[in-house]
């Protein structure tokens, strides 16, 4: 694959590791997938997200993510599809609902997204539609969402677009593929823990003892007890 992949996610869990560094790596391996920005979002006694525009050995090295901490975290690289500012527009985007925070990256595109432009957006990505409309569907705080009615509120209101989406909750993880699979999307069960990436060369610094596509229309729920699918 060559550049201008369109974006690559990646998500980790540890139950006994900062998984900042495996964000890291995985998301330098996926550095052919976008290189204008990257970012990674952690949860663990606070909730954090640190981005910039740039490569990630330049973003995400051992100086700048010397301070953060986190056993729940996913990443982003950006590769833009919309005319904006670069920093502004990096992922992973972090939002507040109610006394909660929540983030998401995502790759793909809305193609009915002209349909929201009443919303209140601060970037252009088509990510912050997906998660302010989330937050406003739902109401509730975000580690009281369930997998299923995220995964269906989803296929419901952006059906036929493309969408390969990991969401950050307090000590939770969903990540969610639209029902076409117009992106990719893997998860690897690891020594390290349980990791989601755009590609299985994602996982390539990791001592994977199982590697699964995640298939359209399937998502994958992560917390502190395991590993979850919700398959079609």
């Amino acid at each position: 694959m060559g550049i201008h992949e369109e974006c690559a996610v990646f998500a980790a869990f540890s139950h006994n590791q900062n998984v900042v560094p495996f964000v890291a790596r995985g998301l330098e391996n996926l550095q052919h997938r976008g290189i204008q920005s990257c970012g990674i979002s952690i949860s663990d006694s606070d909730f954090k997200t640190f981005k910039s525009k740039g490569l990630v050995k330049d973003v995400l090295n051992a100086e700048n993510t010397s301070g953060l901490f986190g056993h729940f975290a996913i990443g982003h690289n950006r590769y833009s599809t919309v005319p904006g500012d670069l920093n502004l527009n990096a992922q992973p985007i972090e939002l507040r609902c109610n006394k909660e925070k929540v983030a998401i990256a995502h790759n793909g595109h809305l193609k009915n997204r002209q349909e929201f432009i009443n919303l209140d957006l601060e970037t252009n990505c088509d990510s912050e539609i997906l998660l302010k409309l989330c937050i406003e569907h739902f109401k509730k705080e975000p580690s009281k969402w369930q997998l299923k009615e995220v995964k269906d509120f989803l296929q419901k209101n952006f059906e036929n677009c493309a969408y390969s989406v990991v969401f950050l909750m307090k000590e939770k993880i969903f990540a969610i593929r639209d029902k076409c699979g117009f992106r990719p999307l893997f998860f690897a069960k690891a020594k390290e823990g349980f990791f989601v990436a755009s590609e299985d060369v994602g996982f390539a610094s990791l001592n994977c003892e199982y590697v699964k596509e995640i298939k359209p229309n399937c998502a994958v729920e992560i917390n502190k007890n395991g590993a979850f699918f919700l398959e079609e």
